[in-house]
């Protein structure tokens, strides 16, 4: 900017007509916003460390690295929050999500049995990629689950369920596998009626297969609520409902 300025110095303005007096004016103007954001985007230090959701790799690399749980909160002027891809990271993200907030799982497999907060959405990459392998609860209107699998596997006497319908209120979970697959004598139920509010699947296969116990796709749990299939395929070793 110095050098540009001498240059300029040196101009006789009697020489340059309004216009271009104007013209060369906006080009110092835009100069002086290039050099602002340069001034911007400089680092205290030259230390540049890691966000939620960024990777560094080296020293110069800088990329997207979803290799965590994050938070993505519904007020625009609220940052992503990040949490480690575990069942206590997991449910960390569901005990600070609040309705309207996303939770995103990254393509990895996340144990352990938990609840989806009312009005919160939990989205994974895909149904083949994103695996809870617990059981889910939804806990309360308008929570929802979307392009993720609820999976679990068993070779005993137990009883296991994928999907739970919430207490109250219509939950939801969309594109998502639903599944138990009991290789022993215990039962194995994809959705399980077991609370009092409503459960829309819409594309999801749902299916319970036990090998000598009873398997349902769709169980009536005694809750008095309601399930609803929209699209997708409901199987079971036993019947389809029961």
């Amino acid at each position: 900017m110095g050098k540009i300025a001498d240059l300029v110095n040196r101009l006789d303005p009697y020489s340059l007509t309004a216009d271009e007096l104007h013209e060369l004016a906006a080009l110092l103007d835009s100069l002086s916003g290039i050099q602002n954001t340069l001034v911007h985007w400089g680092f205290p230090g030259g230390q540049v460390q890691e966000g939620p959701g960024i990777d560094i790799t080296g020293t110069k690399r800088v990329g997207v690295g979803h290799d965590s749980i994050l938070l993505v909160d519904s007020s625009s002027n609220v940052s992503a929050r990040e949490y480690a891809v575990s069942s206590a990271g997991f449910d960390a993200a569901l005990t600070a999500a609040s309705s309207g907030d996303v939770i995103l799982l990254p393509a990895q497999d996340i144990s352990g049995n938990h609840t989806i907060t009312a009005g919160v959405k939990v989205v994974g990459y895909s149904r083949y990629a994103t695996q809870l392998t617990g059981q889910i609860t939804m806990g309360g209107a308008d929570a929802t689950i979307e392009n993720l699998s609820v999976t679990r596997t068993a070779d005993d006497a137990s009883g296991y369920i994928a999907l739970i319908n919430p207490s109250s209120g219509t939950a939801y979970a969309h594109s998502c596998d639903v599944k138990v697959v009991q290789s022993g004598s215990g039962n194995a139920y994809g959705v399980s009626i077991a609370n009092a509010g409503s459960l829309e699947l819409w594309n999801c296969l749902t299916y319970g297969d036990s090998s000598s116990g009873t398997g349902y796709g769709g169980h009536d749990g005694g809750g008095g609520g309601s399930v609803y299939f929209f699209g997708g395929r409901v199987y079971g070793s036993t019947d389809e409902f029961g």
